[in-house]
């Protein structure tokens, strides 16, 4: 059977605080009606504190080390109700399976053309006023909720990304020349297609489609689900329509 880790209620839970900021604040943005515009700072971020409606864009900066730093913009889809047995795969603990199973559907985009590739998304989901709890952590794929990486600097596109993980040493070193000859030959008429090609791969990859399992402890709902900055700045939260 596959493990699930991180699961239990204790385990994941947020008590008070997350590492970005406090969830028992008692001006806890979460707790006022939401809008469907975002307040946006001079730097064109989003700024903390921020309440949406599902389907509305956050900007928010990523920042997990010096090599993957950009931008990003992120919407939170969709949240729906799951049900325990979706996870019968995995071996649950008695908590997990007193918990109330979430789906959290997100869309990435990068803007800041740093390469995020790799790296995880992670967004909490509110249960109480001082109570938040992250991501469930899957030491397996699990197909109900699968999602894509998370955009790179789209230096290239997917299919030469395929292409080159396909060919053996000697066929990539030959291809490497074809391409040379090619380009000095059509010098002018490549460059322009290249360039083409390039914006247009480049808008393609920036996305990413991401799905995340959040379980409620004992039974919760998820009022609110929220991205976390950095320090002890405020959430931005989304908040589902029926709570």
């Amino acid at each position: 059977m596959a493990a699930l880790v991180g699961v239990a209620a204790g385990a994941v839970a947020l008590a008070g605080c997350s590492g970005s900021g406090p969830a028992d604040d008692e001006d806890n943005p979460a707790m006022t009606p939401a809008g469907s515009e975002s307040t946006t700072l001079e730097d064109g971020t989003t700024a903390p504190g921020t309440e949406l409606e599902l389907g509305s864009t956050a900007t928010v900066g990523y920042t997990a080390d010096r090599r993957h730093d950009s931008l990003i913009e992120l919407s939170v889809t969709s949240v729906q109700r799951g049900k325990v047995k979706d996870l019968e795969e995995f071996d649950l603990t008695g908590a997990a399976r007193k918990s109330n199973v979430y789906y959290v559907q997100a869309r990435v985009k990068n803007i800041g053309g740093g390469d995020l590739s790799g790296e995880p998304l992670t967004l909490y989901g509110q249960v109480s006023a001082d109570l938040v709890v992250p991501p469930v952590e899957f030491g397996s794929t699990f197909e109900r909720c699968d999602s894509d990486p998370l955009p790179n600097d789209v230096k290239e596109s997917k299919e030469s990304q395929r292409a080159k993980e396909a060919k053996g040493p000697k066929e990539a070193k030959n291809a490497k020349k074809a391409k040379h000859a090619k380009k000095a030959k059509h010098a002018k008429k490549a460059k322009h297609a290249k360039k083409a090609k390039h914006a247009k791969n480049a808008k393609k990859a920036k996305k990413a489609r991401v799905c995340l399992v959040i379980l409620a402890p004992d039974h919760g709902k998820i009022s609110a689900v929220q991205w976390r900055p950095p320090g002890n700045a405020a959430p931005i939260s989304w908040l589902p329509r029926s709570r």
